[in-house]
């Protein structure tokens, strides 16, 4: 899969600061339930990401299967997003964007976590408002 990005100017920074954190942090995960990035290069102003091949996402598994999934499935891919998780966060990274649309699924149904763009490196001295910029939780109290 080929993604490309026209590098201009964003509120805050440019594309490509984007771009160069994703990579960074895409670069340092190499794990079965992360999307692989294959390779990437810049032509003018453009830059590409070519990642491997994963047939379906979450969405579309879900909407082909109104009934839902089985138990089995439903577990099977539980625990690896899960791993996928923890893998992240034992990297010091954590994801800000899981949602159906970012969670591959491919024909062996071996899920794939992707989209690493909201993504963050993270460390304890941090507070954790940084890190929640876009996302906030509901107080349920």
């Amino acid at each position: 899969v080929l993604l490309c990005f026209s590098l201009s100017l964003l509120g805050y920074c440019t594309d490509m600061d984007v771009i160069e954190r994703e990579l960074k942090i895409l670069q340092s995960l190499r794990f079965e339930n992360v999307v692989e990035l294959i390779e990437w290069f810049r032509e003018k102003k453009q830059c590409f990401l070519v990642f491997e091949y994963v047939e379906w996402n979450m969405l579309q598994v879900l909407q082909e299967h109104p009934d839902g999934l089985t138990i089995e499935q439903v577990r099977q891919l539980s625990h690896q997003l899960f791993s996928a998780i923890h893998w992240c966060h034992s990297h010091e990274i954590i994801h800000r964007d899981i949602k159906p649309e970012n969670l591959l699924i491919s024909k062996n149904f071996i899920l794939k976590l992707c989209d690493f763009g909201f993504a963050r490196f993270c460390n304890t001295q941090t507070s954790a408002d940084y890190y929640t910029d876009y996302v906030r939780s509901f107080d349920l109290t």
